[in-house]
């Protein structure tokens, strides 16, 4: 069960990735998928530093993505980033 949600999560990975490089393709659905990115990026940075670890990197490119949906504006190649986490977590769920 647990292995679906992770190739889900990857899956919305690689399609919020596409998302960053092309913001036109589906604007509608931009700020909702930058507020979910936004809490999934908050949720894992706590839990990151409530177990110890100084550095999730996953939940900070989560974070950044929710806020570059939310706001507007784009980080130049953060959508690769994104896409690698999302080919990742697809491959290892």
């Amino acid at each position: 069960m647990i292995f679906m949600i992770v190739a889900f999560l990857g899956m919305l990975d690689v399609f919020a990735a596409a998302l960053l490089l092309w913001p036109g393709l589906w604007p509608g659905v931009l700020f909702v998928l930058g507020i979910i990115y936004a809490l999934k990026g908050l949720s894992s940075l706590a839990g990151s530093l409530a177990g110890g670890f100084l550095f999730d990197w996953m939940g900070a490119t989560d974070l950044l993505a929710g806020l570059c949906f939310i706001l507007g504006f784009a980080i130049p190649y953060l959508w690769m980033v994104l896409l690698l986490k999302g080919i990742m977590s697809l491959l290892t769920g």
